[in-house]
């Protein structure tokens, strides 16, 4: 592996570091301090992750737009042949069938409201949002982000011994 590419992957595992305190509620500030560089940095390295998220987004969008476009073009086929009364029913079917996809695919349809239970017909409880993986920090990068974790609960400890 080369020297880029050693870098390269350093930066990515950054910004998963990022990505995951930003979740946990950490500003782009502490997040520097606890690894150990600019806060610029920590805005880049945020900004590159929310800009890849926001194409993915735009690239789902595009493709929903098209699936809209190919609906509506089957449907302008058949809707005269539908709407005629003519002896076959196929293309009526076929209109409702491309409208409850075209429902799906809008979100047009109201959601049903479902309750899963246990083997015991209680409700299951919902699981606990995953926590931050922090395995891989050092020693050093978990006391300091102990210490901002200290500050941020007792901020007024802070300020008496300063004072």
């Amino acid at each position: 592996m080369n020297k880029s590419s050693k870098k390269k992957l350093s930066m990515e595992d950054r910004r998963d570091k990022v990505v995951q305190m930003t979740m946990a509620g950490m500003s782009t500030r502490a997040i520097a301090l606890v690894l150990g560089v600019n806060h610029t940095t920590i805005s880049r390295d945020l900004n590159a992750r929310l800009e890849a998220f926001s194409k993915d987004n735009k690239e789902v969008e595009r493709e929903r737009s098209l699936q809209q476009a190919r609906l509506n073009s089957l449907m302008a086929v058949l809707w005269p042949q539908a709407t005629e009364g003519g002896e076959t029913q196929g293309p009526t079917k076929m209109i409702l069938q491309l409208m409850e996809r075209q429902a799906k695919l809008l979100g047009l349809d109201v959601p049903k409201r479902v309750e899963h239970s246990g083997p015991d017909v209680e409700p299951i409880e919902a699981a606990q949002p995953a926590k931050p993986d922090m395995s891989d920090f050092t020693d050093e990068e978990l006391d300091t982000f102990l210490v901002l974790v200290d500050k941020i609960k007792y901020p007024q400890e802070k300020e008496e011994v300063d004072a």
